[in-house]
This record gives C-alpha cells, sequence and structure tokens, in this order.
C-alpha cells in the first residue's frame, strides 16, 4: 500500500487482515520512495500481486505513480486499486486512462473497510 496516512493505511492493514489475507502487508508512505524501491528492488518486485494507492499525497499524487508504475512493464498489467477519500469523477477518469484495476472511495466505517478488503481480496488475490 502507498498511502501518505499511517492511520489510514494501518486501518486498511487491519481490514485486510480481518478479511482473511494472509499474504504480507507492505506500507510505504513517501510516494517518491516508493516509485523508487519498486523500480530497484527484484525481490519485491517478484512478490508483488496488488498495490493499494492512496490518490492523494504530497510530493507525488497517485496519479503520477500510476503513471511511473505503468511505464515500467513490470508493473503495466499488475492490479492497482485506488483508495481515496476523494471520489472525483476526474480523478476516475485520468485513473481509468492509465488502466487503474479499480477506484474505491475508502470506507468511513471499520466494516465496510472490512468487506472492501474480502472484496478487493477474492478479486484480486485468490488463489488459481
Amino acid at each position: 500500500m502507498i498511502d501518505d496516512s499511517r492511520d489510514d493505511a494501518d486501518l486498511a492493514r487491519m481490514a485486510f487482515e480481518q478479511a482473511g489475507l494472509e499474504q504480507q502487508f507492505l506500507v510505504m508512505t513517501d510516494p517518491v520512495e516508493a516509485v523508487q524501491v519498486l523500480g530497484q528492488d527484484s525481490d519485491l518486485r517478484s512478490a508483488l500481486r496488488l498495490i493499494l494507492l492512496d490518490f492523494n499525497m504530497p510530493r507525488m499524487n497517485g496519479l503520477d505513480v500510476l503513471r511511473a508504475l505503468r511505464a515500467d512493464s513490470h508493473f503495466a498489467n499488475l492490479p492497482v486499486v485506488i483508495m481515496s477519500t476523494s471520489d472525483e469523477p476526474l480523478e476516475r477518469v485520468a485513473s481509468d486512462a492509465l488502466k487503474v484495476s479499480a477506484h474505491f472511495q475508502k470506507p468511513a466505517v471499520f466494516t465496510d473497510f472490512v468487506r472492501l478488503a474480502g472484496d478487493i481480496r477474492s478479486r484480486y488475490l485468490a488463489v488459481a
């Protein structure tokens, strides 16, 4: 997960754990550093199955992160799910153009967050 809010990231981690996510959940709070690390860490690149991405972040917004990821052939088809407090239509259009897998507004209620985490888990992380 790439999200500048540690609190939001912790909530997401707890929600995914309650939804039965057994995989490792890595949080990066600096989007610039996240793009650099993802571009260089071959072990992380090969283990990565999904990126949860916040949209509104300082230094580099989610759209810029998504653009950088999609420019790397390794991440061209990796599922990227935007989870943002914002629900701006223009953000959706811009992220859809970069092949975002899904765009969700962050739930305000924890039980809704767990339900969303379960949906994301079954859709993108289900074992074939």
